[in-house]
């Protein structure tokens, strides 16, 4: 019976040993974290009556394998309800209003054929200041929703992604955990080890035969090694936290890894006395503004007065050295100026606060990853495993219609169980 190791229990990790386990594969997975589940992250905080999410919240769309495996777990999802307003200058507007310049911007996209990066396409097409204002609203739903840099990101990538936005919305009532511990379970009951605080540090590979070495002095040995680590992982430097030495070298494979966009995210929590929003509002669910903490939404149960704050992208770089007083004091502030409050007033209504910086955690360093104009043949490169022996997984090494989600990730792992399988 062959022995499969995989770095990392997140979704891409937990689908392949779940699928090649069926298949009477020995597995073993190997997490650096002390809990499993990567990016996925739901919290059951008893200062908060409903579960928190702090990374992966909503299924984005009508995707067949999130939805097949939530079916099979008989996890509940509900719709959400997409209203939208936006506020500018303390002005709200219904978000379905077009801005100036939103037709021609589309025809303009459709007209492409070659691809640019994002801020290119905006010099060359609407640098003029009647765009101005348009120009913003590129940028910000492109650092925003993808945490890309407009100066690396594809437009042809983004493209894609506006002219097959799925309308359908789904949220997980009992958190999106649910689907990591089912994702456990079967691979416990066939027969799958799981480690977790077990840090890979050093992988010695050869055709067929791979030995790995864990910070803590642990050694695994196997036929095959799946890594489902994450981009901002494997690019630390040596000394760092997270580092992989290979030996023999890949560096190829670690260079088309710095090709991929890997953006990065804060995320907040603010748990209120009561849901004022709701006065001002009462059918908006996404607040999107021009303040620091620019995006914010309401759960599902809108009587529920919880509000996540979203700060992604480039900007999130200049919050590196901000403590977690500092990032409440500017969320604060920016619930002030969308909700015409005082400041005081905000502060006073507030009862608990979670904030999570994905760029602190040691082991994932970002969020979810976006593409560049080299990203299709830096993924080529990466899921072509070296001598069917070292595989590469993970929602970065997905190109299909929905990057940057679970389902990205699953599929990855299904993928690359399917490969193991059939070599």
């Amino acid at each position: 019976m062959k022995t499969v190791l995989i770095a990392g229990a997140g979704a891409a990790g937990l689908m392949a040993a779940k699928m090649l386990s069926s298949k009477g594969f020995s597995v073993v997975v190997l997490e650096a974290a002390t809990v499993i589940g990567g990016r996925i992250r739901t919290l059951y905080d008893p200062a908060f009556s409903q579960p928190l999410e702090a990374g992966a919240e909503f299924v984005h769309g009508k995707l067949p394998v999130t939805l097949q495996l939530l079916e099979e777990a008989g996890i509940a999802y509900e719709p959400v309800v997409r209203k939208m307003v936006s506020i500018v200058n303390g002005r709200w507007h219904q978000q379905d209003a077009l801005m100036e310049g939103w037709d021609e911007l589309m025809q303009r996209l459709q007209s492409v054929q070659q691809d640019i990066t994002v801020a290119a396409f905006l010099e060359q097409y609407f640098s003029q200041e009647q765009y101005a204002a348009l120009r913003k609203a590129v940028k910000r739903f492109a650092e925003g929703y993808d945490l890309a840099d407009i100066h690396k990101a594809s437009v042809l990538a983004l493209r894609e992604e506006w002219m097959n936005d799925e309308e359908e919305q789904y949220h997980l009532p009992g958190g999106y955990g649910q689907l990591i511990r089912y994702l456990e379970q079967q691979c416990i009951a066939q027969g799958c080890t799981i480690y977790t605080s077990h840090v890979v540090k050093n992988v010695e590979w050869k055709h067929n035969s791979v030995h790995v070495t864990c910070a803590n002095g642990s050694r695994f040995s196997g036929n095959k090694l799946i890594l489902t680590v994450s981009p901002g992982v494997l690019n630390t430097e040596e000394k760092e936290q997270g580092h992989i030495h290979f030996s023999p070298a890949i560096p190829q494979y670690l260079q088309a890894m710095l090709q991929l966009g890997f953006g990065a995210v804060i995320k907040l929590q603010l748990l209120f006395r009561e849901a004022f929003w709701l006065h001002k509002f009462n059918n908006a669910v996404f607040f999107l503004s021009n303040e620091s903490i620019p995006t914010w939404w309401t759960q599902a149960d809108h009587e529920y007065p919880l509000l996540t704050g979203w700060l992604g992208g480039p900007v999130v770089n200049n919050y590196t050295q901000q403590d977690e007083a500092q990032l409440l004091n500017d969320a604060v502030h920016s619930l002030a100026g969308i909700f015409n409050m005082t400041v005081d007033d905000v502060r006073g209504a507030l009862l608990q606060t979670r904030i999570f910086n994905w760029c602190h955690e040691p082991f994932v360093r970002g969020a979810y990853s976006y593409a560049t104009l080299n990203m299709q043949k830096a993924v080529q490169q990466l899921t072509t495993p070296l001598e069917h022996t070292v595989y590469f997984a993970g929602e970065a090494m997905y190109l299909g219609a929905h990057p940057g989600t679970v389902e990205a990730a699953l599929v990855t792992g299904q993928q690359v169980a399917a490969s193991i399988t059939n070599s």
